[in-house]
């Protein structure tokens, strides 16, 4: 008994070991299939992760880049119990519309021409299709509120024509029918975000543009006031003249007399004609009622020239109405007086020939009818007392000697 007991003792022992290490196997197993399906690190404990850099910067512009980029620096740590995750963000691709200006990369098409010929700045532009098959182009130049448009217009041959648009009031500013119109409000309300972008890079062309405004401004300014003063100075000296004239042409100088002529078709046209265009205006009674008339020529006689202001002179003189004088120098000197008729002074040289000196209320130069050089008839010219020189060729260089002299008898030897 003793000696089967240890036999069925050492049977059991072998047993258990057997199965202690049958399952000692299974568990290795086990852990060397799991360690097999378990996934592998692709990043050492120090890798970096870097994003993409989008190019979307647009070309010679100076807007701001729309790439996004990570940190150089920042380093991403993998361990068992934190491996890094995928960028999830997704690069946007930017399709601008606009493109910088630039004459030299222009084609040959007419609307090529017609931007080539544009005659204001332009920073950039865009050229497109119209439902129509047309070409146009939107171009961007200094300003901040308006965009301009080439565009054919609506005549049997077209032509490019320019148009403003206010982004602002979404409205257009010039120009006739705009063909398109409807399409080419709709592209710029879709590029909105990218037409204001392109008109912010343009504040120091805006402010050039300014400052040689409103340093033109001021210039102009300037060269104004100088012209009234020296306006202002002349207008003194003439007064001042013909003050002291006045005691000579009312000593020798005479009025002139003149008839209307029997065309009543032309009378008729001319008072209609003087009505919407002038004061109120009687051709008969020569009256007008403007303040020329009424305070310096209405005393005179009707049908002499002095009482005419100016609006009776140009409606008689132009519409023809004037009757023909018999002698050849009083119709000569009727026809070519001018208007603020002061009074007129005749006289004759030893030789018969007969003359004319013509003065005038707001002038101070003397027009002066005398013989041509030959022939019949005469000629007008004009001679500035005070300079003492002829401001017109008229006559012979005796009769301009013979005309000299009677008006420095006249009205003094003015060297």
């Amino acid at each position: 008994m003793p000696q089967s007991l240890s036999v069925i003792t050492l049977a059991v022992a072998v047993l258990c070991l057997a199965y202690a290490f049958i399952l000692y196997s299974q568990r290795r197993k086990k852990a060397a299939a799991k360690r097999e399906e378990a996934p592998k690190p692709k990043l050492t404990s120090t890798s970096r992760v870097e994003s993409s850099k989008p190019k979307c910067t647009l070309a010679s512009s100076s807007l701001s880049s729309c790439s996004s980029v990570l940190n150089d620096n920042s380093a991403v740590k993998t361990s068992k119990e934190s491996r890094p995750r995928p960028s999830e963000s997704k690069v946007t691709t930017y399709n601008y519309k606009f493109k910088p200006f630039n004459p030299d990369l222009l084609g040959s098409t007419f609307l090529d021409d017609a931007i080539r010929e544009y005659n204001h700045y332009i920073a950039f532009y865009y050229i497109g299709t119209l439902d129509s098959g047309r070409k146009y182009s939107i171009m961007i130049g200094s300003s901040d509120e308006w965009v301009n448009i080439l565009t054919l217009n609506r005549a049997s041959v077209a032509t490019y024509e320019s148009h403003g648009f206010s982004i602002l009031e979404k409205r257009w500013s010039y120009g006739n029918k705009v063909l398109g119109a409807r399409q080419l409000r709709k592209f710029i309300s879709d590029n909105m975000e990218e037409i204001v972008a392109l008109m912010k890079t343009q504040a120091s062309v805006r402010d050039e543009k300014r400052l040689a405004r409103e340093a033109e401004d001021a210039k102009f300014e300037r060269e104004q006031i100088m012209r009234e003063q020296q306006e202002e100075t002349r207008r003194t000296q003439i007064k001042t003249i013909i003050s002291g004239r006045k005691p000579v042409i009312q000593q020798y100088f005479t009025g002139m007399t003149f008839e209307l002529n029997k065309n009543k078709r032309n009378h008729s046209r001319a008072q209609q004609q003087a009505e919407q265009d002038y004061f109120n205006i009687n051709i008969d009674a020569q009256v007008c009622n403007c303040n020329d008339f009424q305070d310096v020529t209405s005393h005179y006689e009707p049908f002499d020239v002095r009482r005419l202001c100016s609006h009776l002179y140009y409606t008689i003189w132009r519409n023809n109405l004037l009757k023909s004088k018999t002698d050849c120098l009083d119709d000569f000197v009727l026809q070519n007086i001018r208007r603020d008729f002061w009074g007129i002074y005749f006289f004759s040289d030893d030789d018969n020939g007969r003359f004319a000196i013509i003065a005038y209320r707001d002038r101070i130069e003397l027009d002066v009818a005398m013989p041509k050089h030959s022939g019949e008839g005469y000629v007008m010219s004009r001679w500035k007392l005070e300079g003492r020189e002829w401001l017109g060729a008229g006559g012979s260089k005796r009769f301009q000697q013979t005309v000299r002299i009677k008006l420095e008898n006249l009205f003094g030897d003015r060297k």
